[in-house]
């Protein structure tokens, strides 16, 4: 089965090249700040980011990467008017990919330090941190990071967090002062894989969601335990009524839409008139029917498979390590494709959605067996063309039971960023 499937797989050099170009941010660079470079760029081109401090940008309907060259760059706020980091109108099929930015968020009270909304295509962060910097008294944002209508969105290794608790309030439509959460996703489909999230302590009355989730969004809130040794942790704030670890508002049967898989952890916020859930629906409390404690559903043990790159960046003409790990007995087929589209749920035609996989272009690097917990790692060669740089590889595995007839499950997808 693993080689009918892979003879059908066109080669990665069969579809037409992205454009490889790219623009350098920096103080001795041609572009010295992060908006200059953006407005320059090209759909496909690669943003490369020395170290230093950048005003806030916009990336406003284009499909580019923008990398950090060395570690991380810091992002600073300007104005109170504007979030510090904004994407929005992505193209369909179009991706924009954020790699190590790091953002102090306080002095944009009437904007969210990441906005993210009206995307039909993906958006992915890797290291991004959002370090919740000071109080805020009487903000318009809902959460520190909000993500709006957009398609497909993906943050990993990342975090919103502070050692020292912060607190927040911001004027609902009532008139009452709400809580202000860590992030809040509306109408949206995402993955939040090894993320830590905390929502701000009350100011007045009510205090922010680790995790707030409302309308039409479907959620993986996922741990990868061989990429990274930071757990998936979702706190809700501190205060009279306080915040839960995720809170969801919507119909009972939304509860569904969000799923975990991991070392997940869901801590509620204390407080005097209401403590918070671990998982709570429209203000309850996260107490389900029987008086116990709500979680999310939790994905079976054959679903929990992991595919993990060992850098978020992918040098051209040089190996990236990938692992794979099972816990389950299963054979795994693991692929490379130029882009950012995965999947996370398998039909009956197994090889016609790995096909569907991505719009770009794709290739078989592993196929190999694995015992219960056991993990394995191997090499692929990024090609050596130029003109994959800003590129986005996406790592994903189907995998089969031993002994079962056809496909039960996708990992968990790891991307990586082409760059020279």
């Amino acid at each position: 089965m693993f080689l009918a499937i892979a003879l059908a797989l066109p080669s990665l050099n069969a579809a037409p090249a992205p454009s490889g170009n790219v623009l350098r941010v920096g103080s001795t660079q041609p572009y010295t700040t992060i908006q200059a470079a953006v407005d320059a760029a090209q759909n496909l081109d690669l943003v490369l980011v020395d170290p230093g401090s950048y005003p806030e940008f916009v990336v406003d309907g284009k499909s580019i990467a923008i990398v950090a060259a060395s570690g991380s760059f810091d992002v600073f706020e300007s104005t109170s008017l504007a979030p510090t980091i904004h994407v929005t109108n992505v193209p369909v099929l179009g991706e924009v990919t954020i790699v190590g930015a790091h953002v102090d968020h306080g002095a944009s009270i009437d904007a969210p330090a990441v906005l993210l909304e009206t995307n039909p295509g993906q958006v992915r962060f890797s290291d991004l941190v959002v370090n919740l910097a000071e109080d805020l008294a009487g903000t318009t944002a809902p959460a520190a990071f909000v993500v709006r209508d957009t398609a497909s969105f993906w943050l990993i290794d990342s975090r919103i967090w502070s050692v020292t608790p912060r607190a927040a309030y911001r004027l609902g439509a009532n008139g009452w002062a709400e809580g202000v959460s860590g992030i809040e996703v509306v109408d949206s489909e995402g993955v939040l894989q090894n993320f830590k999230a905390m929502g701000y302590d009350a100011l007045l009355d009510h205090a922010g969601d680790g995790l707030r989730v409302r309308g039409d969004s479907y959620l993986y809130l996922v741990d990868d335990v061989i990429s990274s040794p930071q757990r998936t942790l979702f706190h809700g704030g501190d205060g009279d009524y306080a915040g839960s670890g995720v809170q969801l508002f919507g119909t009972p049967a939304y509860m569904d839409r969000v799923t975990s898989c991991g070392r997940m952890k869901y801590e509620g916020g204390s407080g005097s008139e209401q403590p918070g859930g671990m998982y709570a629906i429209n203000g309850d409390g996260g107490m389900g029917r029987n008086g116990g404690l709500r979680l999310p559903r939790g994905c079976g043990a054959y679903q929990y498979v992991e595919t993990s790159v060992d850098s978020p960046l992918a040098p051209i003409g040089q190996p990236i390590v990938v692992r794979v790990r099972t816990q389950e007995a299963q054979d795994f087929f693991t692929a490379m494709s130029v882009g950012g589209d995965y999947q996370r749920t398998v039909g009956s035609i197994a090889g016609k959605l790995l096909l569907d996989l991505t719009p770009h272009r794709i290739q078989l690097v592993q196929v190999g067996s694995l015992e219960v917990g056991e993990k394995t790692s191997f090499q692929v060669q990024v090609p050596n063309d130029t003109a994959l740089i800003g590129s986005q590889l996406t790592f994903q595995s189907l995998v089969a039971q031993s002994n079962w007839p056809g496909f039960v499950a996708f990992s968990f997808p790891s991307l990586a960023v082409v760059t020279p």
